[in-house]
């Protein structure tokens, strides 16, 4: 465990769902594209689009699980090192 957490020092405390396994897109000026259907004005999905909305809200709960999942390792391998790790 401690390999795979070795060098990432990063807090694992903002959840970004692109880096638990949530596709995003950009266009060529590097802006984000919002899955059909969605309203970025509004912040609401358009009336007709629940597939989409399906789908985008399945894929965000696996990333968020992952995230959380990721965290909790990160926490126990944290706390199994502190264990072993002798006071100085």
């Amino acid at each position: 465990m401690k390999q795979a957490n070795e060098g990432q020092d990063v807090e694992v405390e903002a959840f970004d769902p692109t880096q638990y396994g949530m596709a995003a897109r950009y266009d060529a000026e590097g802006n984000f594209i919002y899955p059909e259907g969605f309203d970025p004005d509004s912040q609401e999905w358009k009336p007709g689009y629940e597939t989409q909305r399906e789908e985008w809200e399945r894929q965000y709960t696996e990333a968020q699980t992952r995230f959380l999942a990721h965290k909790k390792q990160k926490a126990e391998a944290q706390a199994a090192e502190a264990a072993v790790t002798p006071a100085e």
